[in-house]
């Protein structure tokens, strides 16, 4: 059962950065190769953008958009390479979130743990397929009928990281058309790779604490009921459930330390592609305004639907934090040993520490930050369309 959720992620594809942070001496080769050609493909990909930004000639639309894409790429390219860098705490966190039941709670808690984690596996294991087959079918797809659409229909003649004109009716330059949309194709499986790696790593993650935090609060109101009822019988087992209880919140804020240790410069490069890709979205709904862009701005800000929702995430872990807190404060203390007491004491030290998710730590990347960079971004287009209005 344990392994069922790695195993899982081990379906994904070869090209993603599991396959690399995935230890397996007899394809060290391979893994060279894949590596080196994944970074090809970024910075093919880059390549391909920044000649389309300084030989742009359709105009200021498309040079924002292509900016755009540039910022996007080089965020993504930074978001790998710090995957590959901290490889190791990424699979400590795994591990920790498919090691067996039994290590981390008392015997009383069991057999509803394991309900709730069997639950939670099968889960997890089944957003994580989905989430990576989506990605990697609408990938290419949407690779392909963007790429060959650009030369059928006019309007969307976008170009958008093609360096060069390809007219459908000259078929000299088909060949030089596809092999551009293959390398195309290419950086953005790999680069859903990555985003389908993160994504998933983070919602199993959330939801493995989720149902952690729940068995803490249920065991406390256990607790809380033996105590009042002074129930002498049950004294030792109040005494063995508070060590494990403060063992459990120990390690649910070391978990959560580690977790946002291992966030902040992605985090970082997150906020600045969700600056970028809102502010190309709202150059194009503002200033713009052209029907033809429309379905470039609603597609570029799909991606910060991924900011949106680690932000909420940061939110649901303040929210636990606080939830264990008052927890521990609705303890009836006249009725606790001072052993007991200090078990206690020792929690409410451990939980006071203001543990969130932020960027670069800088600051927290919250639902408000979140919606701060919305507003600038979209009041600074509007002082833009200004100026422009002016000219």
């Amino acid at each position: 059962m344990a392994e069922n959720l790695w195993n899982s992620f081990k379906l994904s594809s070869d090209r993603s950065v599991l396959f690399i942070i995935r230890p397996n001496p007899k394809h060290k080769v391979i893994q060279i190769i894949l590596q080196l050609t994944s970074f090809m493909l970024y910075l093919t990909e880059f390549v391909i953008v920044l000649i389309n930004v300084v030989q742009q000639k359709e105009g200021l639309v498309m040079s924002v958009i292509n900016a755009m894409f540039l910022i996007m790429i080089f965020g993504m390219c930074i978001i790998t390479i710090e995957l590959i860098i901290k490889k190791d705490n990424i699979i400590e966190l795994i591990s920790w979130c498919t090691e067996p039941t039994w290590k981390k709670f008392h015997k009383s808690m069991l057999p509803e743990a394991g309900n709730k984690f069997l639950r939670i596996r099968n889960l997890s294991a089944a957003i994580i397929l989905f989430n990576i087959k989506l990605y990697d079918v609408l990938s290419l797809l949407t690779t392909f009928i963007v790429g060959i659409a650009m030369q059928i229909i006019p309007s969307l003649r976008y170009n958008l990281a093609l360096p060069w004109h390809l007219p459908i009716e000259n078929y000299k330059t088909w060949p030089a058309f596809f092999t551009t949309l293959l390398i195309q194709t290419a950086g953005t499986v790999a680069l859903s790779q990555v985003i389908s790696f993160f994504v998933s790593f983070i919602v199993m993650f959330y939801l493995h604490v989720k149902e952690y935090v729940e068995i803490i609060l249920c065991e406390y109101e256990k607790l809380n009921e033996k105590l009042r009822n002074k129930r002498s019988t049950e004294c030792v087992d109040v005494n063995e459930s508070l060590k494990i209880l403060v063992i459990m919140i120990e390690n649910y804020i070391r978990i959560l330390t580690k977790f946002s240790t291992l966030m902040s410069n992605i985090l970082m490069c997150l906020e600045i592609i969700s600056i970028a890709t809102i502010f190309c979205n709202a150059f194009i709904l503002l200033i713009v305004k052209k029907t033809e862009h429309y379905f470039i701005a609603w597609g570029i800000m799909t991606f910060n639907l991924n900011a949106l929702g680690i932000a909420y995430i940061n939110e649901k872990f303040k929210d636990m934090s606080t939830k264990i807190s008052n927890a521990l404060y609705e303890l009836p203390w006249d009725e606790l040993s001072p052993e007991q007491r200090r078990f206690i004491q020792f929690s409410m030290k451990c939980i006071d520490v203001d543990i969130t998710l932020n960027s670069g730590n800088i600051h927290e990347f919250s639902l408000e930050r979140f919606g701060d960079i919305t507003t600038k971004a979209y009041s600074n287009t509007l002082i833009l369309k200004r100026i422009l209005e002016k000219v």
